[in-house]
């Protein structure tokens, strides 16, 4: 069941997540002698994410553009979670290489340039953070509109590289679960 906890000094450099699991234990009776449910042995865990994720999409008006890397700047770097709130002091710069091949020109689908997005300490974002996207063609710094990354979302910014400047579209907001999620889960 929800127990209270605390996350003291989390650094999203690592760019770990963590995930927190809850079940109800209605109807479930447990024997105390041996510790183990009387009825079946099927415990449902809902699992929830306690980081937000920042997935960079684009597409281009160009030909032959590569995008070299990705970065977030002036984000929170380390935080405490207490009673279901972050709070957060420092700020860093996060970074993501980009591997894949170059956009091509007026493609109708965006291409994820993040690998499944950037894992961020939920936060209000005031308008003082960044996004750069350093490509062959130029590097585009756009400022992060006004928005609060919140847990358990995922937060999908898509970007169309044109010949003099990038658009910068709203994002598409998600909430972040099973169906949306990407990569392994380890369980420790």
């Amino acid at each position: 069941s929800t127990q209270p906890f605390t996350i003291a000094n989390f650094d999203i450099r690592m760019q770990e997540d963590i995930m927190v699991a809850e079940t109800t234990r209605e109807g479930m009776e447990v024997d105390k002698s041996i510790g183990a449910p009387k009825t079946g042995s099927v415990v449902d865990l809902s699992f929830k994410h306690l980081l937000a994720c920042v997935v960079v999409k684009l597409k281009s008006e160009i030909a032959n553009v590569t995008v070299s890397d990705i970065s977030l700047e002036d984000i929170a770097q380390t935080g405490n979670y207490s009673n279901g709130i972050w709070t957060s002091e420092q700020t860093v710069t996060i970074n993501k290489l980009y591997s894949g091949e170059a956009l091509v020109k007026d493609a109708e689908d965006f291409v994820d340039v993040t690998d499944g997005g950037f894992l961020v300490i939920p936060e209000a974002i005031g308008g003082e953070q960044r996004l750069i996207i350093r490509t062959s063609h130029k590097n585009y710094e756009v400022v992060i509109p006004v928005i609060t990354w919140e847990k358990g979302k995922k937060y999908t910014y898509t970007l169309t590289i044109k010949q003099e400047n990038i658009e910068f579209n709203e994002p598409g907001v998600d909430i972040w679960d099973e169906e949306n999620a990407t990569g392994s889960v380890v369980i420790k």
